[in-house]
């Protein structure tokens, strides 16, 4: 368990009337950029993969791993994930969805 793979915080939204502008402004700038009032923006998760990543490269060069690794999240932590990990640009990230829930994705080492 890592605490660095949980959903964006999306801040303490009480007033629906709060939530439809902060969504709609989202919209405008986008949901990389956006941060929410007392959340994150998808920058801040993007972060947060990147410290994971870290992470997860030198458990692996030590041993500390096998083989795979399952990772089990949520939908804009996987689809920054995979921006991350394939340095795709954040027009990319704006381009793709999120996983539907129980989507999975299966990433291979190709030989070369």
């Amino acid at each position: 368990e890592d605490p660095r793979i949980r959903e964006q915080e999306w801040g303490n939204f009480q007033d629906p009337e709060e939530v439809a502008e902060s969504m709609a402004k989202r919209r405008e700038v986008g949901a990389f950029y956006f941060r929410f009032p007392t959340g994150e923006s998808g920058a801040d998760v993007f972060d947060r993969v990147s410290t994971f990543l870290e992470t997860l490269y030198r458990d692996m060069q030590k041993g500390m791993c096998g083989d795979n690794a399952v990772i089990v999240s949520h939908g804009l932590f996987c689809r920054l994930f995979l921006t991350r990990f394939y340095h795709w640009t954040v027009e990319k990230f704006h381009k793709l969805w999120n996983f539907k829930n129980c989507q999975y994705c299966i990433l291979e080492l190709q030989a070369e």
